[in-house]
């Protein structure tokens, strides 16, 4: 259930910061004075794993003994050594950021998970396919050999309830990023994505604009999908590794596609696809609107703000808006059910 006190309790934290998700990679190139100054990940001045999950556990109110699974591991963001602590309780999914020498906690954040709901809970059996099997899949449907990748890697992670292994490399100049179901070895989700920053260097990129509905009929021609079968599109002008991208979205039977597009070429630099587990409704009448939603928001955060995002988004089989926030220094990331007006998701971090 959501707590009122979450913008206070995050106010009063010594050091907040925006977490952005991203993961400290090795890169492919990294340069000896960069690596030299991040710290080594046993320091003995570190607070361990252990006191991580405890924090975690006691700011979020639960007991260990409760909880389906946990897990934290170690790193480096934003200049600092922190831990990543991620468990599930009940239908939430949590996931903390804390300093690894202070304890400070950097933000945090919860999921619902729809599979949880009773007569939309995904079955699964208990046999696992291995590392191994889940990256040949995952080549194999790249068409690529192992010998042709600069790295791969595979780790066993949940998402939706399932066991699933997430498996990623890197060939020439595109990074892959796979989903494969642990127990069938099935392809929950993939993405390809075009790396500017590998062999070839920087590549220009015209003033030209195709347009965001050119973008939209290439997406759904690579995706062999007409307009009139998707639930909804979204297209809009973005930036990534310095290129104008048009980030195209929308839904048709029991998959999701998010395509990236050049918006000066056309070109096809990215696109994923997942297959959920449910089916959307697509009546406009069933949504509490944009106002209703800001209301919401505004309501939880005890405060007003401007909206730097805020859209109608679909996930776990809920329309929901998502968006973000800010009002002063505190910056506000959610996601609100369209149809009950639930709080799903809620990321409040000092900016």
């Amino acid at each position: 259930m959501m707590k009122k006190n979450f913008p206070k309790i995050l106010a009063g934290c010594t050091a907040m910061v925006l977490m952005t998700g991203a993961l400290l990679v090795p890169s492919m190139a990294v340069n000896a004075s960069a690596h030299q100054a991040v710290p080594h990940l046993q320091q003995a001045s570190y607070i361990g794993e252990a006191k991580a999950k405890e924090i975690a556990l006691n700011h979020a109110g639960v007991d260990a003994s409760k909880v389906s699974w946990i897990f934290a591991k170690q790193d480096y963001d934003h200049g600092r050594m922190e831990y990543d602590v991620e468990f599930l309780f009940g239908n939430k999914e949590y996931d903390y950021k804390i300093d690894a020498s202070t304890g400070t906690i950097l933000g945090f954040d919860y999921d619902i998970e729809w599979h949880m709901t009773g007569s939309d809970t995904v079955s699964q059996s208990s046999t696992d396919i291995g590392a191994e099997k889940a990256k040949s899949i995952a080549l194999k449907h790249a068409g690529l050999a192992a010998s042709d990748t600069a790295f791969i890697y595979a780790n066993l992670d949940y998402e939706n309830g399932l066991r699933v292994y997430d498996v990623e490399f890197f060939s020439g100049n595109k990074e892959y990023d796979y989903k494969i179901n642990a127990a069938t070895g099935d392809i929950v989700s993939f993405d390809q994505d075009i790396e500017w920053y590998a062999a070839g260097g920087y590549q220009a990129q015209a003033n030209t604009d195709i347009g965001a509905e050119k973008a939209k009929s290439i997406a759904l021609e690579h995706a062999g999908v007409a307009a009139a079968d998707t639930v909804f599109i979204n297209v809009e002008l973005d930036y990534d590794d310095g290129m104008r991208v048009y980030d195209v979205e929308f839904f048709s039977g029991n998959k999701e596609y998010d395509y990236k597009i050049d918006a000066a070429s056309g070109a096809i630099l990215g696109f994923d696809f997942d297959v959920e587990w449910y089916t959307v409704s697509s009546k406009a009448s069933d949504y509490i609107g944009e106002a209703k939603a800001k209301q919401i928001v505004e309501q939880a955060a005890g405060t007003t703000g401007v909206y730097t995002e805020f859209k109608l988004e679909v996930d776990d089989g809920r329309v929901l808006y998502e968006g973000e926030m800010r009002s002063g220094w505190m910056e506000y990331e959610f996601e609100i059910d369209a149809v009950t007006g639930a709080i799903l998701d809620w990321d409040a971090d000092w900016d």
